[in-house]
């Protein structure tokens, strides 16, 4: 487990428009990839009326494979490697309220663990989603692991976080993640019976296995994080695994 980032942004139309977006998600599989995986992404967006608008994601740096899996009935859509483009509601098309575009991109066989590929919406998109990032992980063998959240968020929301890890035999083990920057605060939901188990602005820690309780193979570890109140839109918040 790596890095996985909280974009922060409210939702916004963009100046050349004049209506109120009352939705705007990015949603992905996960944030932690290995070499030639294939991500799935959302774009759910919504309007307050209907009208003409226009998906435009980008990808830094470019992905070795990029497919629209479902452009929702858009009035054009096309797909490269370091972009996405879907308009709606032009070319004849009537004005649409709503879209939800789902597109697959595949991460180069070349990548090295702890590459990044964010994911962001172009100058000419209607609607900022901020930026999502995908961190490229190895693997130990060992172990199987995967952090789960939201990949937008605004300022003072409240964000939960899932962390599953399995291994192939029973033993003693901590997960430790670490908040750059802090968040106002920081809460364990459920620690899935830890040994023993805490909580800061920038920290959370649990262990499995230890203080007397029997080696666990697994553990499902669920939190939740404040966005403060004080955040800009296009600030960003990593979650990353501690060197514990």
């Amino acid at each position: 487990m790596v890095l996985s980032v909280v974009a922060v942004g409210a939702a916004a139309i963009t100046p050349a428009a004049a209506q109120t977006v009352d939705q705007a998600d990015r949603s992905v599989d996960s944030t932690e990839v290995q070499p030639g995986d294939t991500v799935q992404v959302t774009v759910d967006v919504a309007f307050d009326q209907a009208q003409s608008f226009q998906i435009d994601e980008g990808f830094s740096p470019a992905f070795s494979n990029v497919e629209i899996v479902d452009a929702d009935g858009a009035s054009f859509d096309a797909a490269e490697d370091d972009r996405v483009v879907a308009r709606y509601g032009v070319l004849g098309d009537p004005p649409r309220g709503s879209a939800t575009l789902v597109y697959e991109v595949t991460v180069p066989d070349s990548a090295n663990e702890g590459d990044t590929f964010e994911i962001s919406s172009n100058a000419d998109s209607d609607v900022d989603l901020g930026t999502t990032v995908l961190t490229v992980t190895q693997g130990d063998g060992d172990g199987d692991g995967s952090r789960t959240a939201p990949s937008t968020a605004q300022a003072g929301d409240t964000v939960q976080v899932t962390v599953d890890v399995a291994f192939d035999q029973g033993q003693s083990f901590q997960i430790d993640e670490g908040f750059s920057p802090a968040f106002s605060n920081a809460e364990i939901v459920d620690s899935d019976d830890a040994s023993s188990e805490a909580a800061e602005d920038d920290r959370v820690v649990a262990r499995y296995g230890v203080l007397g309780d029997p080696p666990r193979g697994s553990a499902t570890l669920v939190y939740e994080v404040e966005i403060p109140d004080d955040a800009d839109a296009g600030d960003t918040f990593e979650i990353s695994s501690n060197a514990d």
